[in-house]
């Protein structure tokens, strides 16, 4: 089957997410969960998965910051970690730009994985060159 090429946002977002792959070689890059809610039978794909002794880090990466990406590591991806690896499952969200509403932004991951918990993930500011810190 043919592989359609990635034009503008959607490539560049794609570079980005492969930088931060990458840049954590120990997370799985975009592994695909199947799962049934109450809506039905469903898949999943969250960008980077690091499967830790007590816990699973779940990867959010995107150029700029949105909200969008906390819902989506809240109401799908961790509840599918969570339960595929049989531990708590806690997120990150890695962001290229920032915007002015940004909170909870640290600019080393050692920062960011201290203020992890279950209601807002933190925000990771990296450029997508040198160490994540």
């Amino acid at each position: 089957m043919p592989v359609a090429r990635l034009k503008g946002t959607k490539a560049l977002g794609l570079g980005f997410e492969k930088a931060v792959a990458k840049a954590l070689p120990g997370a799985l890059h975009g592994p695909w969960y199947e799962f049934v809610d109450r809506d039905g039978h469903g898949f999943c794909q969250p960008d980077l998965v690091l499967v830790l002794a007590k816990l699973v880090l779940v990867i959010e990466c995107k150029l700029s910051d949105t909200p969008a990406a906390r819902a989506q590591l809240g109401e799908l991806y961790l509840p599918v970690c969570a339960l595929a690896h049989h531990r708590p499952a806690k997120g990150l969200v890695i962001v290229k730009h920032l915007k002015p509403e940004s909170t909870k932004v640290f600019g080393r991951l050692s920062e960011a994985l201290q203020a992890l918990d279950e209601q807002n993930a933190p925000c990771l500011h990296w450029i997508g060159r040198g160490a994540l810190g």
